[in-house]
Formats: C-alpha cells, sequence, structure tokens
C-alpha cells in the first residue's frame, strides 16, 4: 500500500480514473467532468489559491491499483477561532477501513500542519454549489454538481469519528402535482399591488440581471457562516459559464417598487446529456454528446440557488416566485419536475418553505466535521434566524 501525493500527470490519471473502477457497473453514477475538476485544483483557475491551497492523494497496492482517493484544502489562513475548521473532499475509496483511515489521516496531517484543528467533508474547494456532503439517501442518478456515493462511504466516515455537522436536502416538485391553492393566491396578491414583479431573465441583457443576481445574494446570504460578497466579475462571469444550457424562462425575478428582491435560479440538468460524456470532455467525449443530443430530452429541472433579500422575506415572495417556476413548468412540454438543491438543516425557512408549497424530499447529504482536538467540544451548525 502506498500514499503517493498527485503532482503530475501520471497521478492525476489514477485520481480521475479510480470512480470508473469503483462504480463501473452502477447505471445511476454520471461521472463528473474531468476538466472541471481540474479547474478546481489548478492555481490559475482557481481563484481560492490566492488565499488558501490544496493537496491531493492516492493510494494504490502492492499491483499498483488505485484503491483510494482524497483532496484537503482550505480557503484562508486559519483564524483566532476555537475551530479552525478546513476542508476535505473527492474522496473515494474501496470498502476497507484502513485505506479509509490512511486517507483521512493523510488530509487530517496536512491540515493540521497550516494550523487547523477540524476539517469538513467531503466538501469542495469552491462553493457550495456543487460536489458538497456526502449522499447516504436518494441514490438514483445525480444531478449536475452533485456528489454520488457508495452506501458504505457512511460508516468509513464515522467510523473514523467524523460527526454529523449538518444534513442537506434535496426536494421535488413534480409538474403533475399542483401546489396548494393559497401558494397561487400569494402570487396573485402581490402582483396584484402592482408593487411585485417577476420576471425572467433576458439573454441579451445578462449584465443587468448579473448585478441583479449579487445584489440580492449578498444581502440574503450575509448571515450564513463562512460568507464572502460576491463581486461583479463574480456573477458577470457565473452569467457567461451558464450561458449556453441556460433556459431564460427558468432564471425569475422578483421586483418590489423596482428593487431587485429575490431569484429562483433553475437549469436544465445538463447530466441527462453530459452522461454520454463519460467524465471526460475531450472530442471523443464531445462527439458522444452531440451524437446523443437530438434522443436526448432534457426532462429535469435542478434549483440550482433560491434567494430573498431579508426586508422581503416571510413576507410572500418566496411563494410568489415558486408559483411563477411551477406555472411556466406546467405550460411547458419540455420539463416533467423540479428538484430543489440543496437546502440545509440549518435553514430552518426555508425547510418550512418547501413544506408549504408541498415538495417531497428526495435525497438527503451529510457534511460532516472532524475535531482533531477531543478535548474542543463538538457543536452542530448554528441555525440560521
Amino acid at each position: 500500500m502506498h500514499l503517493i501525493e498527485v503532482n503530475n500527470k501520471d497521478t492525476a490519471k489514477w485520481f480521475h480514473e479510480l470512480p470508473f473502477q469503483l462504480y463501473g457497473d452502477n447505471p445511476n453514477y454520471i461521472a463528473p467532468i474531468r476538466q472541471e475538476i481540474d479547474r478546481i485544483f489548478d492555481p490559475e483557475k482557481n481563484l481560492l489559491y490566492k488565499t488558501g491551497d490544496a493537496v491531493r492523494y492516492i493510494i494504490n497496492d502492492k499491483e499498483g491499483n488505485t484503491i483510494g482517493r482524497i483532496a484537503a484544502f482550505y480557503k484562508k489562513q486559519p483564524g483566532s477561532d476555537v475551530v479552525k475548521s478546513a476542508g476535505c473532499g473527492f474522496f473515494e475509496c474501496i470498502d476497507d477501513q484502513e485505506i479509509a483511515n490512511t486517507l483521512f489521516d493523510a488530509a487530517k496531517d496536512w491540515l493540521h500542519s497550516k494550523g487547523f484543528n477540524a476539517m469538513d467533508g467531503p466538501i469542495n474547494f469552491g462553493e457550495r454549489d456543487k460536489w458538497w456532503g456526502l449522499l447516504v439517501e436518494g441514490f438514483d442518478a445525480p444531478v449536475y454538481g452533485m456528489n454520488y456515493h457508495h452506501p458504505y462511504y457512511k460508516s468509513l466516515f464515522e467510523q473514523y469519528g467524523f460527526k454529523t455537522y449538518f444534513n442537506q436536502y434535496t426536494f421535488v416538485l413534480d409538474r403533475s402535482k399542483n401546489m396548494p391553492p393559497i401558494v397561487y393566491r400569494i402570487k396573485q396578491r402581490l402582483e396584484g399591488r402592482n408593487k411585485v414583479k417577476f420576471r425572467t431573465a433576458d439573454k441579451r441583457n445578462l449584465a443587468k440581471f448579473a448585478e441583479d443576481f449579487r445584489s440580492i445574494y449578498n444581502q440574503a446570504w450575509a448571515n450564513h457562516e463562512d460568507f464572502t460578497p460576491m463581486t461583479s466579475a463574480q456573477s458577470e462571469a457565473l452569467m457567461r459559464e451558464v450561458k449556453p444550457i441556460m433556459d431564460p424562462e427558468l432564471f425569475i425575478f422578483a421586483y418590489v417598487d423596482e428593487q431587485p428582491a429575490g431569484f429562483f435560479i433553475g437549469l436544465p440538468d445538463a447530466n441527462q446529456i453530459l452522461r454520454y460524456a463519460g467524465g471526460n470532455l475531450n472530442l471523443r467525449g464531445m462527439l458522444n454528446v452531440l451524437l446523443h443530443k437530438p434522443f436526448v430530452k432534457l426532462e429535469r429541472i435542478y434549483g440550482v440557488i433560491f434567494g430573498v433579500v431579508p426586508e422581503f422575506q416571510n413576507k410572500g415572495v418566496e411563494a410568489g416566485m415558486a408559483a411563477y417556476m411551477h406555472e411556466i413548468v406546467n405550460n411547458s412540454d419540455k420539463y416533467t419536475h423540479i428538484e430543489l438543491l440543496w437546502i440545509g438543516d440549518f435553514n430552518k425557512k426555508m425547510l418550512n418553505f418547501v413544506s408549504h408549497i408541498q415538495a417531497t424530499q428526495h435525497r438527503t447529504l451529510i457534511t460532516y466535521r472532524k475535531l482533531f482536538d477531543d478535548t474542543i467540544p463538538f457543536e452542530r451548525c448554528p441555525i440560521i434566524l
């Protein structure tokens, strides 16, 4: 058994190939695109390297077969808090606790050498919208950017000493199932007052919607843990990134007296077609996608992000946008359902909201935390009030 740092083309190749060995006979597994993962670990493309760092490891057996992998990373230097937490992720492993422990120890030791005393995982060296949390319920085909794991991974994490920091859930809204009538009445009442207007994005003027998105996001997420305000450059880059696959009707904005008040951003689930790329958008992968594209109907929408400015929360804006989105889906012959991603168990407002619109819980993922010092009391993620 050999622990090896990923630092050249061969080790990077082995890092990417391991999941295909582990999930090769699983029809629900959809490999993430290699080029996207490479960007995460490229200091020239991931801005988090300006204040943080990352390392990746693989484990090979005596015959040279890769049997495990992990990444460890931090976004900024450890502060003065009692719990100085960084992250680990992109974990894959055979069903062997000793191998898993070796990987976790490697991540822990590297982070400890950087001044940290805890690690959260499995998480992303980036934003929470991708590759975040351990899948423990809902093992059907994942939507784009969602982790997929073997059920035995839960035991590997917990036997090592990871504890649940928070749960995150996805919920499904089916086109064939109407929301409670009161939700539609709330939307009509808001529109009737002429103060609240719901609009969809316009590809010809994405700069405006990028700025409205940034304004709402920075206000709505200000009280979240480890929040970093979004810059104009970041919001514009985000809009450019999703433009090729976006359906403008699924980018819903709410305005109160013409001021940006909320957004509900949905995208057609790219995994429905990217599954044919085989995890690599090289020439062969792109040709496979193009060959299958005419025969694939993108029926599933995933709700990427949902936010309302605090001033307008709990005043019906959330319900109005949900009703507006559901009306669009109902009036379209393209989509069958929406999967809402992801809602943490610390976000009681959003959990109450999805309960009111009668969305069905579909998947559960766990974000774990491992404290390096057993004398530090473990505390779960604070509840957002």
